[in-house]
């Protein structure tokens, strides 16, 4: 089993937004290891949510990390049914 991230407790309270972009940025690096460069993202919702935005600042960063330059194709914010994630895909098509 890969790392694994904690939500906060509230004690060692952590923001949301730190736990979620490390999540977004560890699953880049995963896929990442597995020889895959060209990473595309499919939010499940539009911009207006935190976690929207958190998620996809971990993966621009973690691409940033890794040196791939992001093609503004390759992010892309569905509702959130499986199937506008996959209509929304330019390459999945």
């Amino acid at each position: 089993m890969g790392p694994m991230l904690r939500p906060p407790t509230k004690k060692g309270r952590t923001p949301a937004r730190s736990w979620i972009s490390s999540a977004a940025g560890l699953v880049v690096k995963h896929i990442m290891g597995l020889g895959h460069e060209h990473i595309a993202f499919v939010n499940f919702a539009k911009p207006e949510y935190l976690a929207v935005n958190e998620r996809e600042r971990g993966w621009r960063e973690a691409m940033q990390q890794h040196g791939v330059e992001v093609d503004p194709a390759w992010g892309v914010h569905a509702d959130i049914t499986v199937d506008s994630g996959y209509d929304d895909i330019p390459m999945a098509a």
